[in-house]
């Protein structure tokens, strides 16, 4: 932000957060027992997308996709926040607020076909087994 805010004013462009950098979640306050606890009641149902204040003049920002149903084809990038690291095997729970469990089940499939393709091809350069004879073992953690 200081590079742009300061440096360079006036040459940033915004990326929408459903395509770039997905994180599957809710944009929208919908919690009214948090937003109560801060005072911050008068958020309910409005966009968590900055800019909230009309900061330099641009305006509130009321309009918000609800990145939870952007289409896996339309995602350029994942960060896997609100669907939660996909080699943890998460446990995810439907009808949660915070996201769309389907959509959170097809990042979470994508990764994993993405993941077995790199392995593919690992193996396919080098002959080395080791990524391919560890897809049938147990789970490791760190």
């Amino acid at each position: 932000a200081f590079y742009y805010d300061y440096l360079r004013p006036g040459t940033s462009v915004e990326l929408s957060n459903c395509k770039w950098n997905h994180i599957g979640g809710n944009v929208i306050w919908r919690q009214i027992d948090k937003l109560r606890k801060g005072g911050r009641g008068k958020y309910l149902y409005k966009c968590k997308k900055w800019p909230r204040f009309g900061a330099k003049g641009l305006g509130r920002n009321i309009n918000c996709d609800d990145c939870r149903y952007t289409p896996i084809e339309n995602i350029a990038t994942t960060h896997y926040t609100a669907c939660k690291r996909p080699w943890t095997c998460p446990e995810i729970k439907p009808n949660n607020a915070a996201t769309d469990t389907f959509n959170c089940m097809l990042l979470h499939r994508e990764w994993f076909m993405l993941r077995k393709d790199l392995e593919d091809k690992i193996h396919a350069a080098t002959g080395d087994n080791t990524f391919i004879s560890n897809r049938d073992g147990p789970f490791q953690s760190e």
